[in-house]
């Protein structure tokens, strides 16, 4: 049963909602200064346009763009040593972690507008993925020409995987150690699109198959093997959460993530049940669908593999009350432009607290995008007394916020931002590789520095 937002409710959000958008656009000023003095930078999230998706073009053509720190860091390190061309730039140095990076930079590396365009719509690197019907809509053209332009874009990632140091290279070099057992290929990629992509698992695996360089007729087989195989992975799932140990398990979590929720100074009583309704109807598609709540008694939507989990542990949690999916819609402003975002949940605790929460993979909340959307969720919570908290299927953003980079790693990234002013995926990786820095140690890096982080993730210095 599907309510009507309150209109106590439905007035004190419009309200909130100009408060949290000027405070997410003083946040996401800096950001969009950042990408403005980056020239290969652009916004993300635009309606098909030339601008939408478009490289840096340092990250196809500058002879340098693989350059990193190989001499062993120190505090006192000479700058001037610090970068060299980087021609034996090691794809396996990359690990399963990167893939959703190493995808987002091949779609930000193809020079055709259109091309980035299909690719970053479908991902949803704008945080909202669209199918061929959508952009079609968007672009005045039938859902079949989406298709072919989609297909044409494909062709022309496979084909740049032949070029070593490119992010199809790394991604090709990546996953053939699988493409031995087509089964064995098709678990690795449908472990990796539950976690790291938020669009189905047989979309993920394609683009990210051709993105490598595998034949289109390989990633259709891998395709066709994903459904079953994840009904076998839920099926395994559901007899786990049948364990009663799970339960504690269930407990343990959910106590975390209050304790790391940014709490407002004066909570208010959330607003009821039957006040909240879904303010965003979820597009069906094979990860996203419907979800039947034995603790709400209907069905809700989610969007991912990543919120079909939170929901199955919000419903086995006897802390959580009751629950909303997209309960509200938050204005936000990204690089000077007025943007609307709706939050994942509205959480009920039966202590009487309530919290927006937000899911997302670790790596894409340090996204500059996803900090603003973040900075303006948090606002407009706040301004109704609730809590805000982004988790993923390990870390919550204050695990990011907290985390311990080491000395040396920090002014290694420091240095190199100040040599260079902006650092591309393949730079990111040298130099983790080169000085023991983990994938985790850059994402908390860009978000304690407040370095700009962009889809092709593209690391440019924080301006002042």
């Amino acid at each position: 049963m599907v309510h009507a937002l309150s209109p106590a409710f439905a007035s004190a959000s419009a309200s909130a909602s100009a408060s949290a958008s000027a405070s997410a656009s003083a946040s996401a000023s800096a950001s969009a200064s950042a990408s403005a003095s980056a020239s290969a930078t652009h916004s993300v999230g635009v309606p098909a346009c030339d601008e939408a998706f478009a490289p840096s073009r340092s990250v196809i053509h500058d002879s340098t763009a693989a350059s990193a720190l190989r001499d062993p860091a120190s505090l006192d390190v000479d700058l001037s040593a610090m970068f060299r061309p980087r021609l034996d730039f090691r794809a396996d140095s990359v690990g399963l972690e990167d893939v959703g990076m190493l995808l987002s930079a091949a779609v930000a590396s193809l020079p055709k507008a259109r091309d980035r365009d299909v690719l970053g719509l479908r991902l949803g690197l704008d945080g909202q993925p669209r199918t061929f019907a959508e952009i079609g809509a968007e672009w005045g053209v039938s859902r079949e020409r989406v298709r072919q332009v989609q297909e044409r874009a494909l062709r022309r990632l496979a084909y740049r995987s032949r070029y070593e140091g490119m992010p199809g290279a790394a991604l090709k070099a990546l996953l053939e150690p699988a493409t031995g057992s087509v089964e064995a290929l098709a678990s690795l990629l449908l472990k990796v699109s539950n976690s790291a992509f938020e669009v189905p698992p047989r979309l993920a695996a394609k683009l990210v198959l051709r993105a490598g360089g595998f034949s289109a007729a390989l990633a259709l087989e891998i395709s066709s093997l994903l459904p079953a195989l994840d009904r076998t992975r839920k099926a395994r799932l559901r007899s786990i959460e049948k364990d009663r140990a799970s339960a504690h398990r269930v407990s343990q979590v959910f106590s975390r993530w209050l304790e790391h929720c940014n709490w407002p100074g004066k909570s208010a009583p959330p607003p009821a049940a039957e006040d909240l309704s879904s303010q965003r109807t979820v597009n069906r598609s094979e990860i996203a669908g419907l979800f039947r709540s034995t603790k709400l008694g209907r069905s809700v939507q989610y969007e991912s593999g990543l919120e079909l989990d939170v929901l199955k542990l919000l419903e086995r949690c006897e802390q959580v009350a009751y629950y909303q999916e997209q309960p509200a819609m938050i204005p936000y402003t990204f690089e000077g432009r007025s943007r609307r975002y709706f939050p994942d949940l509205l959480i009920v605790t039966t202590d009487g607290r309530g919290l927006l929460l937000e899911v997302k993979p670790s790596d894409r909340m340090a996204l500059s995008i996803n900090q603003a959307k973040s900075a303006a969720g948090l606002a407009w919570a706040n301004s109704q007394g609730l809590g805000w908290l982004v988790v993923s299927d390990r870390h919550t953003f204050k695990d990011i916020e907290e985390h311990v980079i080491p000395a040396v790693g920090w002014q290694v990234l420091d240095n190199a931002l100040k040599l260079r002013g902006a650092l591309t995926w393949r730079d990111l990786i040298s130099l983790r590789s080169d000085n023991g820095l983990t994938g985790f140690d850059v994402t908390a890096y860009v978000v304690q520095s407040g370095a700009t982080l962009d889809s092709g993730y593209r690391l440019t210095a924080r301006t002042v």
